[in-house]
């Protein structure tokens, strides 16, 4: 009994102040930063989406006086965007266009260019620029914004690419069109000689609330918020996925505004307003964000919703919270497992060396999967920590019970 007292007591006495060590560092740094720009981005407005929900929309963030970015498609599939084969088009009517243009002009809205028709062009994964040759992106991207110049009457120099995807030969076309801005997801190419501005998502309105709540406290300047949102996260247009209802969005407003330090902007105000937002802060940001990937997304931080400047301690934050919260659970299963298997063996040693071998083989399999072309999802690495603390501490057993019997 004197070796579970002394060794495992230590090793699980310093696993704990290394934990606790990791939070005072990471704690050095959470202190009232400043302000916090928040972005709201609709995307998918267009002929084939819902009007009198986004006249409600509009009627909202005009009554509050908030800003918003509308990410329009020029030229919306007639059946579904999702479907590769071809299919008639939709241009964007003059109805909705001039609802775009009197929110234009009273200031409180900017509109970005998403996509040309929203197609999906790969059965693979879903994509409408990715993969594309830059002959064709470049056309698509001229003809789109001409045609939302023209009928809405203002420059287009935002892009939002649909489904957050896109290449280097996007960026390419971007640029040769005078585009200043692409709001994507928080991962993707970059171009080291282009002036090009990086403003990507970074959360939805399922989370932004924690993600205000933590960020306001984060010790970072010029931080942004990006919450993107759609049709079909409200209820009124969609029962079966919507999240909320308008008046419940109107509320989520109000509490957004009543918090201290709160700037909310456009994409466009957003780009004159805050310093940094070339691919050196997308290229960190997209690191951390891998980093705190590795933790399913039920136990992640909601720090990592918020867009942080680039900075090396970032990374230490990054690294600290992958390391700890898999650290964590890497002591835990091995703990219980060898406390477990302990007592399994002292009435089946059959059944302890099964479990034992059940363990091992089962961590092999996810390996093997994850290393031959699986994907290795959050809940895949989270499972392999598990595995391996949960097999080490079997194999430990038979060791612990012969000190144990040796003592």
């Amino acid at each position: 009994m004197s070796f579970w007292n002394i060794d495992i007591s230590i090793t699980f006495v310093r696993t704990l102040l290394f934990l606790i060590g990791a939070l005072i560092i990471c704690s050095t740094q959470v202190v009232a930063g400043g302000a916090t720009t928040v972005v709201f981005r609709y995307d998918d407005y267009s002929s084939g989406t819902p009007a009198n929900l986004e006249v409600e929309l509009l009627n909202i963030f005009t009554k509050h006086h908030i800003p918003l970015t509308i990410s329009v498609i020029p030229y919306a599939c007639a059946v579904n965007c999702e479907d590769v084969a071809p299919q008639a088009l939709l241009p964007l009517t003059p109805a909705k266009a001039n609802v775009l243009h009197q929110a234009t002009n009273d200031g409180l809205v900017d509109i970005a260019l998403h996509g040309y028709s929203h197609q999906n062009n790969n059965p693979h994964k879903y994509t409408e620029f990715e993969g594309v040759n830059y002959k064709v992106q470049y056309a698509r991207m001229e003809a789109g914004k001409r045609f939302l110049e023209q009928l809405i009457g203002v420059p287009i120099t935002k892009f939002v690419p649909p489904w957050n995807t896109y290449d280097s030969n996007t960026l390419a076309a971007l640029d040769a069109l005078g585009f200043v801005c692409i709001s994507a997801g928080p991962a993707g190419p970059v171009s080291l000689t282009s002036p090009l501005k990086y403003l990507p998502q970074t959360c939805d309105i399922a989370d932004l609330k924690r993600t205000i709540k933590s960020a306001v406290f984060f010790a970072e300047k010029d931080k942004i918020i990006i919450v993107v949102f759609h049709r079909y996260d409200f209820v009124e247009a969609d029962r079966e996925r919507g999240r909320l209802t308008l008046s419940q969005f109107e509320e989520l407003l109000d509490w957004v505004t009543s918090q201290p330090n709160i700037n909310v902007r456009t994409l466009e105000q957003a780009l004159k307003e805050v310093a940094g937002l070339g691919p050196d802060r997308f290229v960190e940001y997209s690191s951390y964000r891998k980093l705190v990937a590795t933790i399913p997304p039920r136990f992640r931080p909601s720090i990592s919703g918020a867009y942080l400047s680039p900075s090396n301690y970032m990374k230490i934050v990054g690294w600290m919270l992958a390391i700890a919260f898999h650290l964590s659970l890497l002591i835990t299963s091995c703990v219980l497992l060898l406390l477990g298997n302990v007592m399994l063996v002292a009435k089946s040693r059959a059944g302890a060396l099964a479990v034992r071998w059940a363990l091992l083989s089962l961590l092999i399999v996810v390996l093997f999967r994850g290393c031959y072309g699986f994907t290795m999802s959050a809940d895949s690495i989270y499972m392999v920590t598990c595995l391996t603390g949960a097999s080490a501490g079997s194999w430990m057993a038979n060791y612990v019970r012969g000190k144990r019997i040796g003592t």
